[in-house]
């Protein structure tokens, strides 16, 4: 009962995504992605609130072959603090800061 009417954790009222695609030759690709989660608790009574947040990444990828694309990507551009998680003591916790990576994608 203490939990009637109560927003379950990590729930926030509004989550908003969107994803760009262009692809300016045939084998290059670029996409944006945007995040936005709104106000969110971290606990089931809902007594630590979490601030909303907006996260941006990017990524380019290029098709060397029908099984092989190579991508650079870049995630949380803006270097948003995304708050995870807080402790009672209000020790707060964040998803990860901006990060860099380069890869290869194999299909065999």
């Amino acid at each position: 009962p203490q939990l009637t009417d109560l927003r379950p954790a990590q729930t926030p009222e509004l989550a908003i995504s969107a994803e760009a695609v262009w692809t300016p030759l045939a084998p290059l690709t670029l996409r944006l992605a945007i995040r936005h989660e709104g106000d969110r608790f971290d606990d089931d009574l809902n007594s630590r609130t979490l601030s909303a947040a907006t996260s941006a990444d990017l990524r380019a990828e290029w098709r060397v072959s029908s099984a092989v694309d190579l991508y650079l990507s870049a995630e949380n551009v803006t270097d948003a603090a995304v708050e995870t998680a807080q402790t009672l003591d209000g020790i707060e916790s964040y998803d990860q800061p901006r990060t860099v990576r380069i890869g290869l994608v194999w299909r065999p």
